[in-house]
């Protein structure tokens, strides 16, 4: 496996500047290992979805602080996975074809009515959290897919594309992010808000998840 810094070397390599311009976003796709040591940590964002929140969280355009030239971060979002997976972007579809579900998924809820219940305001207030928490629907109907946006790392996720905190649009009320997105996910797991390894346990690992990773430090050490 790969770990983040050479990931960020050899986007320097390709791209220019510095490793250390990469850095931010190679150590935010591996982020989810410090959840699950295993190569089923990759589930949570190495796929179209993470590529899509990579954008969203660090921008259509990277600037590297060394020289500010840029590079389109969906190129350095997709080389990351592509280093790691034999030259491929696995789909929502692999990762999940082999995933059970879990009893505490519940029948999808309307994210509106949670929060209009939780936290008042107006019906039209909370449609930053409609989108967020339904992305993963966007790449397939499969229900597993949900799983993305219902453990506790996906509300930190939520609080990096939103920002820390979140301004009520009705009335200007401003409310720590994390915690408008745990209450909603709480809500859709019945009283409960998983930890990633209590997602990923329901996703067997396979020999594909780990053995197409391009040894980069035999090629940087």
């Amino acid at each position: 496996m790969s770990h983040p810094y050479y990931h960020a070397r050899s986007a320097a390599q390709r791209w220019g500047g510095i490793w250390q311009d990469y850095w931010p976003i190679e150590h935010w796709f591996d982020s989810s290992k410090s959840y699950c040591i295993d190569p089923r940590h990759r589930m949570l964002l190495h796929q179209a979805y993470g590529i899509e929140l990579c954008l969203a969280i660090f921008g259509e355009v990277w600037q590297r602080a060394s020289d500010q030239q840029t590079v389109p971060t969906e190129l350095i979002a997709i080389q990351h996975i592509q280093e790691d997976f034999a030259g491929i972007v696995p789909s929502l579809e692999q990762w999940f074809a082999s995933t059970s579900t879990p009893a505490w998924l519940r029948p999808k809820a309307g994210i509106t009515e949670i929060c209009l219940q939780r936290f008042g305001g107006h019906e039209t207030d909370y449609a930053d959290f409609e989108t967020w928490f339904n992305r993963p629907s966007r790449y397939g109907a499969d229900p597993h897919y949900q799983l993305l946006v219902l453990n506790t790392f996906a509300a930190f996720l939520c609080e990096q594309t939103l920002g820390v905190l979140w301004q009520r649009p009705s009335d200007a009320k401003q409310f720590p992010t994390r915690i408008i997105a745990e209450a909603i996910i709480n809500r859709l797991c019945g009283g409960y808000i998983p930890a990633p390894l209590e997602v990923l346990k329901f996703t067997p690992v396979k020999p594909w998840m780990s053995q197409g990773a391009k040894a980069l430090s035999r090629q940087f050490d």
